[in-house]
């Protein structure tokens, strides 16, 4: 991840490798991931340890993965029982 500093006031741009076909975190079973290093910079801006993280597209799980890591809780809501099922195997 990469923050770019311009005249010592920082820029609204962030550069994330995208998980696409190259990173070893990326699910072959969802088209639609994001990295996590993105949703750990929304979940620390927007919350505190001990908050409860809502994700009504849960998908690949990542939003309850990085919210476990610092330490909130989370609740994902996906209506496809087989990301459901590959959810909780990853966050076990």
């Amino acid at each position: 991840m990469e923050i770019f500093q311009t005249q010592g006031i920082l820029d609204d741009v962030i550069r994330i490798n995208l998980l696409k076909n190259v990173r070893k975190e990326r699910k072959s079973w969802h088209n639609c991931q994001l990295p996590p290093e993105l949703i750990e910079i929304f979940i620390k801006t927007s919350s505190n340890p001990g908050d409860v993280i809502l994700d009504p597209f849960a998908g690949t799980f990542t939003t309850s993965m990085v919210a476990k890591k610092l330490n909130r809780r989370s609740i994902g809501i996906e209506i496809s029982k087989k990301y459901v099922k590959y959810g909780k195997t990853r966050l076990r």
